[in-house]
């Protein structure tokens, strides 16, 4: 499904999910592609509920949860523990079946690095709706992986 070579320095698989039928295949499916990787030490799965409060401050959580990941992770004696600690460079991010607002896939964005976050959802509207914002942003929309509008 995936190119291993893109994934070699990612240890953290964070799934941000629909819950519905959907959202829970999906999640699964990557749950199972990723689990093959030796390199994967962590693949967490979080369900999320269109207009549920615990949405609005997603992005904040799985930042959190990385910063206290990558701290058990790097130990202090690392060349480069503070920038390791505050950063998602060795996470990636899918968010499947599911859209969040604007301002928390910017955030996400910048900091999973554009180049580590996965948008894959098949409602076009939601995929039309957020090119408009991604060129208001100054966010190309081909730097965000797995966005595609597919009319078939």
């Amino acid at each position: 499904m995936f190119d291993p070579k893109n994934f070699d320095k990612i240890k953290n698989i964070i799934i941000l999910h629909h819950d519905d039928m959907d959202g829970y295949i999906s999640a699964r499916q990557l749950v199972c592609e990723f689990s093959n990787y030796s390199n994967i030490t962590n693949i967490e799965t979080h369900e999320c509920t269109y207009g549920s409060k615990d949405n609005i401050d997603i992005a904040e959580r799985v930042i959190a949860d990385i910063v206290i990941y990558n701290t058990d992770l790097f130990g202090e004696n690392d060349d480069n523990y503070e920038s390791k600690k505050r950063t998602g460079h060795n996470s990636a991010i899918f968010i499947v079946d599911f859209s969040v607002k604007p301002h928390v896939m910017e955030k996400l964005l910048y900091f999973f690095g554009f180049q580590n976050v996965y948008w894959i959802d098949h409602h076009e509207s939601a995929i039309i709706g957020y090119l408009k914002t991604f060129e208001e942003m100054y966010i190309p929309r081909t730097m965000i992986r797995g966005l595609r509008v597919c009319n078939n």
